[in-house]
């Protein structure tokens, strides 16, 4: 089959585990399929996924995939974050024009290590591209100074992309994409992984003597479909931690004063979950048009999907975590946002950096990656991607 096969990548925070382990199932069989993704486009969790996927991409698939779950399974929350008991303090201090840099709740330069650590030669991803094993590498971030939305693309940009020409701007979408001074660093994928008031923003370089601040894709392009289309896919793997459709019922629930873990989870779902299920049905509904219509001149984007089939798996193994944990260093995480039960624990999953959830998050990821190619292989064992609306 002719064609690029572009890999999106959702941000997810701790449940980037999830997309280890999916990749884990999903690669090695797109690479026997001779559709091996060199499009690889992530936010937050799912950036550090595909810069490092990236980096790996001169290495069978599946070894580079068990080096990335090997890395998830390896990290703590001390290898992401430092946490003081005067990140507050310094916060307010902030607010009031004392100090000199923006911060966050946490400290994330040991992330930075760890990616580093990971990532020794950043300039392998440039090889990679080079040499024809990635035709492009994108990690999505919010521009603090103008909340748009800003695509660092190694390889391809600006100018040709196979035969298509990316543009700079993207009005419809609210997307800028921009090649980044010295290639894709270490600091894009902070950047694109930086949770506004948790994590401080990060500074990167926009010219030769230029810089801005940076924070989390997510905010405005959690699952970057349209990219990896830009970038020239003809079809496209999506990976991503909430179901592609919304539930036909919800759980009944006493009618209680809400919570802030209810409120908060609502503004995350809101910003990272809805915005997929309303791209994945404009994606399939292009397709049906361009289906009917033979004039359009253009083929139907082919795709399939992995994440969990109902929402909330991914908060049940976290919860199942943190009570064998005892809730040590939760308390306080727990006493700020209250405790009401599954509301907490879907939260909760966002933010326990703990091997134990990382790796009950990957085994789930493995499932539903090999619960979605079951549905799509064919009696010769090749694969049907889907260009129609996932079943509800």
């Amino acid at each position: 089959m002719s064609g690029r096969t572009g890999l999106v990548l959702a941000g997810a925070g701790a449940r980037g585990a999830y997309e280890a382990g999916a990749l884990s199932v999903l690669l090695p069989a797109l690479e026997e399929q001779g559709q091996r993704p060199t499009v690889l486009v992530g936010t937050s969790a799912g950036a550090l996924n595909a810069a490092f996927l990236a980096h790996r991409a001169d290495r069978a698939a599946d070894r580079a995939t068990t080096e990335l779950l090997d890395l998830w399974l390896g990290m703590g929350r001390k290898d992401v974050f430092a946490y003081s008991p005067f990140s507050g303090l310094q916060m307010a201090l902030l607010e009031f024009g004392i100090g000199g840099r923006p911060r966050g709740v946490v400290d994330t330069r040991p992330l930075g290590h760890t990616l580093n650590e990971a990532i020794r030669d950043w300039g392998q991803i440039r090889d990679n591209v080079d040499n024809g094993h990635v035709d492009a590498l994108a990690v999505v971030t919010t521009a603090a100074s103008t909340g748009r939305t800003v695509v660092w693309v190694e390889g391809g940009v600006p100018g040709a992309v196979g035969n298509r020409k990316l543009p700079e701007l993207d009005l419809k979408k609210g997307i800028e994409y921009r090649a980044p001074v010295d290639g894709i660093g270490v600091e894009h994928v902070l950047a694109s992984a930086a949770i506004p008031i948790v994590f401080p923003p990060i500074e990167i370089a926009t010219g030769i003597d230029t810089t801005d601040w940076f924070v989390d894709g997510g905010l405005r392009l959690n699952t970057p479909i349209k990219p990896a289309i830009e970038l020239g896919a003809t079809r496209v793997a999506i990976v991503a931690t909430d179901p592609a459709t919304h539930a036909t019922s919800l759980p009944p629930r006493p009618p209680n004063l809400p919570d802030a873990d209810d409120l908060v989870l609502h503004a995350l779902q809101a910003a990272l979950a809805d915005p997929l299920i309303e791209d994945m049905w404009r994606l399939a509904g292009v397709n049906t048009l361009l289906g009917r219509d033979a004039r359009a001149g253009k083929s139907p984007i082919q795709y399939l999907f992995v994440g969990p089939s109902t929402r909330g798996l991914l908060g049940q193994r976290a919860g199942d975590v943190a009570r064998e944990l005892g809730f040590s260093e939760l308390r306080a995480f727990g006493w700020l946002l209250g405790r009401q039960g599954s509301q907490h624990e879907e939260l909760l999953s966002y933010f326990l950096f703990d091997p134990a959830f990382f790796e009950a998050a990957a085994e789930l990821g493995q499932r539903d990656a090999h619960a979605e190619l079951d549905q799509l292989r064919l009696e010769d064992k090749t694969l049907s991607w889907r260009t129609e609306p996932i079943k509800v």
